[in-house]
């Protein structure tokens, strides 16, 4: 067997079943800086706010080695520690975090709810205000087969987990990075 990430995340407890008939204030997808941002803000002026990512959180920015211009860390922080707060920060105001679970679907809702999210397994949201946090995508070269290497040999940040695995060999930087 090789089971999705979201049905071992449910059967450990860690994604719950969306309750089809809440009407959250605010839905948020993208669990990345500016979804948990968003759902910290909403979620502190007592708004009801749930986020949803198809992955996990912290989106590119979890991944960083290094954070150094970032407000109020001036020897900077590790992406996924900055990031770790942002979750707990989300979750100490009452958050909801449906991780992983993939958005399939936006349209008009009824019944007191403006908006409604298909979710995962036909799963509903319901809530007022959508926000699309959806994060930005690294640009890929326009190379034949290059999906071939991705993951083995070809990276697109430079963590110190890459920079072990390519010890030693030839190799090539193509970018400016962020």
């Amino acid at each position: 067997l090789n089971p999705a990430e979201k049905d071992l995340a449910r059967c450990i407890g860690l994604l719950r079943p969306v309750d089809a008939s809440k009407v959250y204030d605010v839905a948020i997808v993208g669990a990345g800086p500016a979804g948990l941002a968003a759902a910290v803000y909403a979620a502190s002026e007592g708004l009801s706010t749930i986020v949803l990512d198809c992955r996990a959180f912290g989106g590119q920015a979890g991944a960083s080695a290094r954070i150094e211009n970032y407000l109020g860390f001036p020897t900077g922080i590790t992406g996924m520690a900055l990031m770790a707060r942002a979750y707990n920060q989300a979750q100490k105001f009452g958050v909801e975090m449906v991780i992983p679970d993939e958005v399939k679907l936006l349209g008009a809702a009824t019944g007191g709810a403006r908006y409604q999210l298909a979710v995962g397994d036909g799963e509903t949201v319901r809530t007022r205000s959508v926000v699309i946090a959806s994060g930005a995508r690294y640009r890929r070269l326009d190379v034949a087969n290059l999906a071939e290497f991705e993951g083995t040999c070809v990276h697109y940040w430079a963590s110190p987990i890459e920079a072990r695995l390519c010890g030693g060999q030839e190799v090539a930087l193509v970018g400016a990075g962020n």
